[in-house]
């Protein structure tokens, strides 16, 4: 809340009581305000912050007007709590937060001592705060180059993706429908840092129902991003990341597939300056590593995991494509 006012007064001593005054504080009034000499301070209340120019002009008793009048210029600057250092603050301290539940849940796993079900989540903690860091570094992206005021809207959708985390990855399997859901807001914030430089499609199935099947949470998160970052960020025009999810007939399974038309896994990977066979990236390693605890864990069901780039018919590159194929739970 603020509050500022402003006195003004013409010279006429003739006849001083048949002065005419008009004020206008632009971007702020619309009009021009017109008032007697009995009534000569402008006051104003609870205006935005941001630049605006005062101005006042008048008239004598023959009511001719000064038609230039005089102006003042003025900016009003944002509370504290809107500005951007403060902003920034907020993001810090969520981010210590974070962290700080993650290893504080990290510790109690480990407390358990359940050797199959510790493995397999200290496995997800490792993807946690990658997928944190990635995201807030949307929301950081957004701040710096656009309007900081606007972010707030932005950082509860980051929170909420913050809350999914957490609880997904306290789970071995989660609803199919919480999973997209995430992915979905993962997607959007993407969308925001790359100023929409990619569109994404996210399929499912309708056969599946995806409130009572459950599959092991953010397997196809760390291969979206790398479709972004590594694919798609590099691509001269307008990138598309496609998500489907698919049932698989007398088995049991979900068919699950991640592909892009980014510049492809050679071509990134030369960008980078690696041999095509040098380099498997921390996403693969930590996938693999989490099929091989699944499958120690079910003999009977296995994962599957396979990465391909997708070729046209002149056997030209044009794009990534991940597939999973996922023995699934029904509540």
């Amino acid at each position: 809340e603020n509050y500022f006012s402003f006195e003004y007064t013409a010279l006429d001593f003739s006849n001083p009581e048949y002065i005419q005054y008009a004020y206008k504080l632009e971007n702020a009034d619309k009009d021009w305000i017109y008032v007697d000499a009995n009534n000569r301070i402008a006051k104003y209340t609870n205006i935005d912050p941001g630049k605006y120019r005062f101005r006042v002009k008048a008239s004598n008793g023959d009511d001719i007007w000064n038609k230039s009048g005089v102006f003042i210029d003025l900016i009003i600057k944002p509370p504290f709590w809107k500005t951007t250092w403060f902003i920034l603050l907020e993001i810090v301290v969520l981010v210590l937060i974070v962290v700080f539940i993650i290893k504080y849940r990290e510790k109690k796993i480990i407390e358990k001592n359940q050797f199959q079900l510790l493995e397999q989540k200290l496995l997800r903690s490792q993807m946690n705060p990658h997928f944190i860091f990635n995201s807030l570094s949307s929301i950081q992206s957004f701040i710096f180059e656009n309007n900081p005021l606007e972010a707030g809207s932005y950082l509860s959708r980051f929170a909420e993706l913050i809350r999914s985390i957490l609880y997904n990855s306290r789970e071995e399997f989660i609803t199919l429908e919480k999973e997209i859901k995430t992915l979905q807001n993962y997607l959007e914030l993407q969308q925001l840092r790359y100023n929409n430089k990619f569109d994404y499609i996210l399929d499912v199935d309708p056969l599946i129902q995806t409130d009572l099947i459950q599959i092991p949470p953010m397997l196809a998160q760390p291969f979206i991003e790398n479709a972004i970052e590594h694919g798609i960020k590099h691509l001269k025009g307008k990138g598309l990341v496609s998500v489907s999810f698919t049932l698989m007939a007398n088995d049991e399974s979900i068919l699950l597939l991640v592909e892009d038309n980014g510049i492809g896994l050679k071509a990134s990977k030369k960008l980078k300056g690696e041999k095509p066979k040098s380099h498997t990236s921390l996403a693969t390693v930590i996938a693999n590593e989490r099929i091989d605890v699944f499958n120690k864990g079910n003999r009977k069901k296995q994962f599957i995991m396979e990465i391909d780039e997708m070729k046209d018919e002149d056997g030209k590159t044009k794009g990534t494509k991940v597939k999973f194929i996922i023995p699934y739970r029904e509540l």
